[in-house]
């Protein structure tokens, strides 16, 4: 009859021997490791491009304030000193003011005029008294 003792050590082995099975197991399925620098290098990469890619979406919308624009016009009016200017002159001011593409120019000439804040011809755009 087995002791108490010897059923536990029993029950130990049996374990050890299925845990290191299974080891055995994992360890010759081949399975590709990667060691701490491919895998820091692989985060680094996947971190740069989501700055990259948040950066650039950031970048696409352009923050306006119907005041700031209004004044902005203003103040590219008041440069020339008079109620028109040519409509390259105009988007150059617009885009040295506000620091942003041509596109972004455009889409500010927009909301001038759709605020009522200018009028366009073919080339000049006028101040809207």
């Amino acid at each position: 009859m087995a002791t108490t003792y010897q059923k536990k050590a029993y029950i130990c082995d049996r374990r050890y021997a299925l845990h290191t099975r299974q080891q055995s197991i994992l360890h010759h399925q081949n399975l590709p490791t990667m060691d701490h620098t491919t895998l820091i290098t692989i985060l680094l990469i996947a971190a740069c491009l989501g700055l990259v890619v948040y950066n650039f979406l950031h970048k696409k919308h352009i923050h306006y304030n119907a005041d700031e624009l209004k004044k902005a016009v203003g103040r590219i009016f008041d440069d020339s000193h008079s109620h028109t200017v040519s409509k390259k002159k105009f988007l150059e001011s617009l885009k040295n003011q506000y620091s942003c593409t041509q596109k972004d120019a455009l889409y500010l000439l927009g909301m001038a005029r759709k605020l009522h804040f200018v009028t366009m011809t073919d080339k000049e755009v006028e101040l809207v008294e």
